[in-house]
């Protein structure tokens, strides 16, 4: 079996990825790179995800992207957000084929920018799990049950007062399902991590 730290995993995405100081150490025995950038749509991840893979030669990416395009006045349909996302997934295989790309599911929030859109979202984080379905090599992680109450609200625990970003307790949160995915996506490879 080959050992899971020859090549790290590249985390990208908005500013979920880039303020997510304790990445290195959550993920844990990964080794990471964070292409992280706060305030991009989804756009922007499409446009660099070649550079970012040329640069790192990474295991797998993992990508969260898409919320900043959902909010505010006249945002896209969901399925512009799948379009870019598949755009994410066919560039970086242009550079590896058959490479591992894991979506975080865009996460609840608490803003009033977005609570309007939920459905937009809903609809966005459903057509990207089904495309994810349909490849070996596509992983959806729905990070959004650990975010939430019993009720299945968000819970303003995990959230700054913006209501957005999350605290470090909302990272806490999100650590077991990444990772969980993360290492089902080694397994599927013949990797064993930390061997």
């Amino acid at each position: 079996m080959e050992k899971s730290d020859k090549q790290p995993l590249l985390f990208t995405g908005s500013s979920i990825i880039e303020y997510w100081e304790t990445l290195q150490e959550d993920m844990a025995p990964y080794s990471v790179v964070n292409r992280g950038m706060a305030g991009v749509r989804i756009s922007k991840i499409r446009a660099r995800i070649r550079d970012f893979v040329k640069d790192t030669h990474p295991a797998a990416v993992v990508v969260y992207a898409g919320s900043n395009d959902l909010q505010g006045e006249d945002p896209p349909k969901a399925r512009y957000i799948l379009g870019q996302f598949e755009k994410i997934v066919n560039f970086s295989r242009e550079i590896i084929p058959d490479l591992p790309v894991v979506y975080l599911s865009i996460a609840p929030s608490l803003s009033s920018l977005r609570l309007p859109h939920q459905p937009l979202i809903d609809e966005a984080n459903r057509l990207i799990r089904e495309f994810c379905d349909e490849d070996d090599h596509l992983f959806f992680c729905d990070i959004r049950p650990c975010l939430c109450d019993s009720g299945g609200r968000p819970d303003p625990r995990f959230f700054l007062p913006d209501g957005i970003h999350f605290t470090p307790e909302g990272y806490q949160a999100v650590i077991g399902p990444v990772k969980e995915v993360i290492f089902s996506l080694f397994l599927s490879k013949g990797i064993i991590p930390g061997e």
